[in-house]
């Protein structure tokens, strides 16, 4: 049993020493410098500190916003007013007063309630409508926002 072990143990140290691997001083530093966290964290700050003083740069120079519509219709749709019903019930409702105020007479009042006004039609048949707009802007004073940030 003695021999077993002893066998067992020499063929695992033999085995570990075959699976060392000799490293020189530069490969020891380029792996330390690979799997440094600290070295990795402040890789990333840096990055991300240079990002934003592009970002708050960019806040000196005017922004363009540009926007853009296309409708495009098949039907057509047909507005009628009606004048007629509009005009009489303004007429009605105003009668007391126009009378009071002594601007109308009945005769004349009652000349207009007579009349018969055109009804106006108006047919709106838009086919293809574009609206397009841009905008741009230009940051004049922000109260020292712009330039403690940068």
């Amino acid at each position: 049993m003695r021999r077993l072990s002893f066998i067992i143990i020499s063929l695992l140290a033999a085995s570990s020493s075959v699976m060392a691997q000799k490293l020189t001083l530069d490969e020891c530093r380029k792996m330390a410098l690979e799997h440094n966290k600290a070295l990795e964290s402040a890789r990333v700050q840096e990055e991300k500190l240079t990002s934003d003083v592009k970002s708050y740069r960019a806040n000196y120079m005017p922004k363009l916003d540009i926007m853009a519509l296309d409708a495009y219709s098949w039907g057509s749709a047909d507005l009628t007013l009606p004048m007629n019903d509009l005009a009489k019930g303004m007429l009605t409702q105003m009668a007391p007063a126009l009378l009071q105020s002594g601007m109308m007479n009945q005769q004349q009042l009652m000349g207009l309630s007579q009349l018969q006004l055109q009804d106006p039609s108006l047919e709106f048949k838009p086919k293809n409508v574009f609206v397009g707009a841009a905008t741009l802007t230009q940051t004049l004073y922000t109260g020292g926002k712009i330039t403690a940030a940068y």
